[in-house]
């Protein structure tokens, strides 16, 4: 490329916005905005949040422009004078913060966060619903807020029944749609809606809802330079004591005769030996039937009694680790 051409290209990256990988968008804000720094984290079953620093010559771009209103955040990857890909993140902007001012600029602070995050400040002191599952629950608190059928998607692998009623007692709607969600053991994550560029949220019980397809090698970074390869390294994995069974019981009065006692199971498979302590019993007015021991349906004694066990495993050994390129993998959404 020649000298000539490159000047050119510096000129139309400038007249088209700067020279900056990192753009902010929000619709209802006119004034030019320029990304200075940011930081996010991404969960699965916790909503995403990213603090964005920018800078503006208006110098007193107002609150009514920018809170609860959506935001997309775009992040470029490759040559400067020619992106290759990106990431984009969309929300709503949940706080606001003017740092400080020149004659020339002002710096600005937001944070944003998926639109799910807004339900914090719907507060119920009581209220409960008849004859509906869980999903049914989450749904209904879903749409009083607006959420169209494509925002939001179930991925269920069970069939969860119908309850005589479910209670939300002193708690904001995203509180109590988390609690159900946790009890019976279905987890969220986010992806972008290609068409619309758009969060939606995903509700699953089962890991073929993840979207699989992409790896990064093992490999420590070693010598002065990383070369900008894409790696995970710093693996570590801890051990931990944690319960060794569990049994859930209840107890029916429209059937007394029926046992309803789980059959109790150690789900290490005997590979807890010696390193697992202790027997966990919950008598909890939750479950109508015992439940099939292989395969339990939704919400009877044995499957509380594997959810609850489960949950032992994962904290049995833990693993944490660090990535390059981390900001382009999402929870859920990106897996080998």
């Amino acid at each position: 490329m020649s000298l000539t051409d490159t000047l050119k290209n510096t000129l139309s990256a400038l007249t088209e916005g700067g020279l900056n990988r990192y753009r902010l968008d929000i619709p209802s804000c006119t004034a030019s905005l320029d990304v200075e720094e940011f930081n996010g984290r991404e969960f699965m079953s916790e909503l995403y949040y990213y603090e964005v620093i920018f800078t503006s010559s208006d110098q007193n771009i107002s609150s009514a422009q920018l809170l609860t209103r959506p935001a997309t955040l775009t992040m470029g990857t490759g040559p400067l004078m020619g992106l290759t890909g990106q990431k984009v993140v969309h929300g709503v902007v949940t706080h606001f913060k003017r740092i400080s001012g020149s004659r020339d600029q002002a710096t600005y602070q937001i944070i944003i966060e998926p639109f799910l995050s807004l339900l914090r400040k719907q507060f119920r002191t009581h209220r409960f619903f008849v004859n509906k599952s869980v999903p049914e629950v989450v749904t209904e608190v879903l749409q009083e807020h607006g959420l169209k059928g494509w925002e939001y998607e179930f991925t269920l692998k069970a069939d969860y029944p119908k309850r005589e009623q479910i209670n939300q007692y002193k708690e904001n709607d995203l509180a109590f749609i988390e609690r159900l969600l946790a009890e019976v053991g279905i987890f969220y994550f986010f992806t972008l809606q290609p068409d619309t560029q758009t969060e939606v949220v995903h509700f699953a019980d089962k890991q073929s809802a993840w979207t699989f397809g992409k790896s990064l090698p093992l490999s420590s970074p070693s010598g002065m330079s990383d070369n900008a390869a894409d790696s995970v390294w710093g693996v570590n994995v801890r051990q931990n004591v944690v319960e060794r069974s569990v049994i859930a019981s209840d107890y029916n009065h429209r059937e007394a005769q029926n046992i309803l006692t789980s059959v109790p199971a150690d789900m290490t498979r005997g590979d807890g030996d010696g390193v697992t302590y202790g027997e966990v019993y919950h008598y909890l007015p939750r479950h109508l039937e015992r439940g099939d021991k292989i395969a339990p349906s939704a919400e009877t004694g044995n499957f509380w009694h594997a959810l609850n066990m489960s949950v032992f495993c994962l904290y049995r050994r833990p693993s944490a680790g660090a990535a390059m390129m981390p900001c382009f993998l999402r929870p859920g959404a990106d897996h080998q």
